[in-house]
């Protein structure tokens, strides 16, 4: 009997079970056949995926992992080279350890070489599974935008959009909490297998039950290290697919399938799914102005090393947004739904998810007010939510309203070229 054919039924506990036998991730030698599986059926079959994906287009600078430079790579500036073939993203905690990063001084070393022994583990096993993928570009941000240039981060930041949407793939080292961890690790399989429990009830027929977390998803993936970082909300909501190396198990995640080792052929519905799903923003039009909301409050829980970049970091989205709507973007807000928009409020001051938390403390509870709040550099008018630091409820998000008044007139002036950032 296949996984979909079995009887289901949520229960109320978790199946914990012994760890009977150690295993590794089999990722080196070669790649799950399932990454294959996954990815093929949804660039063949699903439409979502692929209609926003320009496969012509390529990032200014890519990484050139050619299958015959084992040891090597290189800086590949695409107007010079033009790369043929597709790319892969990575997505990262870059953490407090030094690595190695591209600036105005090393930029001619790096497009002649660049040793794979000298970068973090994270970056070393996203070669290996890119080049297992048969893929032969990959864009690191810290080794493809200028570490030391202002003005090459402003051009590089607006074309963030693409550079996701584009790519074949985002590899995310979902579980690592800097560039050394990587995303290969020691695991224990039975985690993964699911725990099934035959029942025996008295003049009931027997049915083979599976034991759920209802939270499995978001204990896999919405609490785990990278997810806490501001920048990795648009750079998983914009990448065509994701494929997640988490703790225990590899994770999928694309506009038509949410899907993991334990449930390879789609994570039941029943589960929960605390973050916005990508096929909300490719719906209809008020299912794309929810999705707008509930990423703002999930946004705003994480984290960013500069706080200056809190519109800069979910420019991408907001210009995908733009095209999806044809609205007008408000640092945060969107014209057409502003009355509701400017009904946002704070409900935390502080927080940040990670496994440690997983539930909001009964401190923090909800306030009207964000007068106590620490004074934040100017970033954003003070009648947007990105002004503050804060975990944001955006009101109404699961109503439908009408409006007793008119907008007559909105005008912003931004800081920069980037009307969204």
């Amino acid at each position: 009997s296949t996984l979909d054919s079995l009887p289901k039924q949520k229960v109320g506990i978790v199946a914990l079970r012994k760890a009977t036998r150690p295993a590794f991730f089999h990722y080196a030698n070669p790649p799950p056949q399932l990454i294959i599986r996954w990815l093929t059926e949804c660039i063949n079959n699903h439409v979502t995926c692929e209609h926003s994906v320009d496969q012509a287009w390529h990032p200014s600078r890519l990484l050139d992992i050619r299958q015959d430079m084992k040891s090597k790579i290189h800086l590949c500036i695409s107007h010079e080279e033009h790369p043929d073939g597709r790319y892969a993203a990575l997505s990262h905690c870059w953490g407090s350890k030094p690595i190695l990063r591209l600036t105005t001084a090393n930029i001619g070393n790096l497009r002649t070489e660049i040793h794979v022994s000298s970068l973090p583990k994270s970056f070393r096993d996203a070669i290996t599974v890119v080049r297992r993928l048969r893929v032969r570009y990959l864009w690191i941000d810290s080794l493809c935008i200028l570490q030391d240039s202002i003005e090459d981060w402003r051009s590089e930041s607006v074309t963030m959009d693409d550079v996701y949407r584009n790519a074949i793939c985002c590899i995310a080292a979902t579980a690592a909490s800097d560039g050394s961890v990587g995303l290969f690790r020691d695991r224990n399989l039975s985690l993964v297998e699911i725990s099934r429990v035959p029942s025996s009830w008295t003049k009931q027929p027997k049915q083979l039950y599976e034991l759920m977390d209802g939270h499995f998803w978001e204990l896999n993936i919405d609490r785990a290290p990278l997810i806490g970082r501001a920048w990795v909300v648009q750079e998983r909501v914009l990448a065509p697919r994701v494929i997640h190396f988490g703790e225990n198990q590899l994770l999928w995640e694309c506009g038509e399938l949410n899907a993991a080792e334990s449930y390879p052929n789609g994570v039941p519905s029943i589960f929960t799914f605390p973050g916005t799903r990508k096929n909300e923003l490719y719906g209809t039009k008020p299912a794309a102005y929810y999705a707008w909301k509930r990423l703002v409050y999930y946004y705003s829980r994480c984290a960013l090393t500069k706080p200056e970049d809190k519109l800069i970091a979910i420019s991408g989205v907001a210009k995908f947004f733009q095209q999806r709507t044809g609205d007008r973007y408000l640092a945060g807000l969107w014209e057409r739904s502003l009355p509701t928009h400017l009904l946002w409020f704070v409900y935390a001051a502080r927080l940040i998810p990670s496994v440690s938390t997983p539930t909001i403390p009964e401190q923090q509870k909800p306030t009207m007010s964000p007068s106590s709040l620490p004074h934040q550099p100017y970033r954003a008018p003070s009648w947007s939510w990105a002004a503050l630091e804060a975990t944001i409820i955006m009101s109404f998000m699961y109503h439908d309203v009408q409006y007793m008044i008119t907008v007559l007139e909105t005008h912003i002036t931004a800081l920069g070229a980037d009307p969204y950032g």
